[in-house]
Order: C-alpha cells, then structure tokens, then sequence
C-alpha cells in the first residue's frame, strides 16, 4: 500500500498519524508530495511516479 501525503493538504497535519500506520507494516510506503490537496492537478508528474514506483 502506498500513502500519498500532500505536505499542504487536509491531512497535512495528521502526519505522524499516518507515519505510525506506515510503519506498522513493510509492505506500506508513505509518500510525501509538497502540494496542497489537488495533487492531480498540482504535481501529475510527482504523483505518476508514486503510481508508477507501485507496479515496479
């Protein structure tokens, strides 16, 4: 599973939480992208290569 967290989003704030749920288990990744909440229309690169770095 893989989080994306946008570093200036909804969740922002909730970071360690998230963090905490990411470590509970290896197959987990959290990835921080420096964005606001739209991050498909923001950062489509940054996010494609998160999605991208799944199927690898």
């Amino acid at each position: 599973m893989t989080i994306v967290l946008a570093r200036h989003g909804f969740y922002a704030d909730r970071r360690d939480e998230v963090t905490t749920i990411v470590q509970t288990t290896p197959q987990r990744r959290l990835v921080e992208i420096t964005s606001g909440h739209n991050i498909v229309r923001t950062h489509p690169p940054e996010l494609t290569a998160a999605l991208t770095a799944m199927t690898a």
